[in-house]
């Protein structure tokens, strides 16, 4: 007997099974159209269900430009599929997005997923797979929706992201502006706290750097609230700079200026946007250490309806990703790592978890003294900005301000650990020790080694 006569029953057996119509796959969604987005390219593929069980495909591609993207949107709404889904590749998604919305496709019409989420094996990968593999996801519903809020929210998303950077810009300018006076041996950092932002300091040094005579009156009449003493600062700045490190030192100041006027006339863009969300603004503000900047920043990554997109706190958090991540494997607790969020709104959120820290309620304080002694400065403090995330979540889902609370979470902390370390002396081997009238004392030499709380 051949082999191929040997394997040949079996292998018809099987394939019979997979070819029998009574095993398949139940698809969500009858018909689907899976987007593969590029900067100049949109490759899509329409699946849908015909007679029976067969899957009938369709394949377009479509250029980037206006009239390109209408005719993509036109496409997809003749082709009426149940979902649509598509890759979140940067910011390239915004525009055909937004197309297919203005053709009248509902959000729960259209899904954006992370592109970890469907990526091809090695080897396997080509735009027309990829479209096809998006389709084939959507319509068997087997991928995580992103969050993706209205479109007034996106574009306050786009601003509130550029202050970030732009503020990145302005710390940036400003070191390599005290780096360059630093170089002609003026050392301005030691006499003024702020050499960008203290109005003094800006004056002092804006009357050296233009050559102004009369710089030591200038110091005296703008120095009554600095720690150090018109000599001193004199004594500081008192170097020649040469004419063309002196244009390059005014250059970097004015481009700091632009820099501020820039931020400036972007944050008041940003407060126009939001004018019709002012009463969330302003819950957010009652929260102690977020002033109205932080407040504002948080809201644009948000939604105004934040309780139907994420349910619970512990949602929310995750999909900020400022929560303990889960990596179990073989029934052992691996890292708990942070998982990947949403980079800019946590950034913001440690900021003014600093802020809290500094000028918050005491029962916060408190509460970030106890992580601190279980978990360290760095650790306490993502998990201080996960206890103001689900601040946030509860301030704006219940629509009410948030009341400080008093709390001996601290205290009790410390009585608990002064207890356990009695308890750990009075189990030493080869010693023994008493508590006596609240002293610790040594039975065999009667030595009193310290006082302590009785319990």
């Amino acid at each position: 007997m051949s082999k191929s006569n040997r394997t040949d029953t079996p292998l018809r057996a099987a394939r019979a099974q997979i070819s029998n119509p009574e095993i398949t796959v139940h698809a969500m969604y009858r018909s689907a159209i899976g987007i593969d987005v590029h900067l100049n390219l949109l490759v899509c593929c329409h699946q849908k269900q015909v007679a029976g069980h067969r899957e009938q495909s369709e394949s377009r591609d479509f250029n980037t430009d206006r009239a390109s993207i209408d005719a993509f949107a036109a496409w997809c709404r003749e082709c009426n599929p149940d979902i649509i889904l598509m890759e979140s590749t940067g910011s390239l998604w915004q525009s055909p997005y937004e197309a297919l919305e203005r053709a009248g496709f509902t959000s729960e019409q259209l899904a954006l997923i992370n592109a970890r989420d469907a990526k091809a094996a090695a080897g396997r990968k080509t735009d027309r797979k990829d479209a096809s593999r998006l389709a084939s996801l959507a319509r068997t519903g087997n991928f995580k929706k992103s969050f993706v809020p209205e479109k007034a929210f996106r574009l306050q998303r786009v601003i509130s992201r550029d202050l970030q950077k732009n503020r990145n810009d302005i710390s940036r300018t400003s070191n390599r502006f005290g780096k360059s006076l630093n170089l002609t041996g003026c050392r301005p950092t030691t006499v003024f706290s702020d050499i960008r932002g203290g109005k003094a300091a800006s004056l002092i040094l804006m009357a050296k750097l233009r050559d102004d005579p009369h710089l030591f009156d200038v110091i005296k009449q703008n120095s009554r609230r600095l720690r150090a003493s018109p000599e001193q600062i004199m004594q500081a700045l008192n170097f020649e700079i040469e004419p063309m490190m002196k244009e390059q030192i005014l250059a970097l100041r004015k481009k700091i200026d632009q820099l501020e006027e820039y931020d400036r006339s972007t944050f008041e863009r940003l407060r126009q946007l939001q004018a019709p969300y002012e009463k969330d603004i302003q819950l957010l503000i009652t929260i102690t250490g977020i002033q109205e900047r932080s407040a504002r920043m948080i809201y644009a990554e948000l939604c105004a309806d934040l309780k139907d997109h994420f349910p619970t706190s512990e949602q929310f958090t995750s999909w900020l990703g400022i929560c303990p991540g889960d990596n179990t494997s073989a029934g052992k607790q691996k890292s708990g790592k942070c998982p990947k969020g949403n980079k800019h709104l946590r950034r913001t959120l440690i900021e003014a978890a600093r802020g809290l820290v500094v000028g918050g309620t005491a029962a916060l304080k408190e509460k970030f003294q106890v992580l601190k002694m279980r978990r360290g400065y760095r650790r306490a403090m993502v998990a201080f900005a996960h206890l103001l995330a689900r601040i946030i979540y509860s301030v704006l889902t219940h629509q009410k301000g948030f009341e400080p609370y008093q709390s001996t979470a601290f205290r009790d902390t410390l009585m608990e650990r002064a207890k356990n370390g009695v308890k750990q002396l009075l189990k030493l081997k080869g010693t023994k020790y008493v508590i006596a009238d609240g002293l610790v004392v040594e039975t065999k030499t009667g030595a009193i080694l310290g006082a302590v709380v009785s319990s």
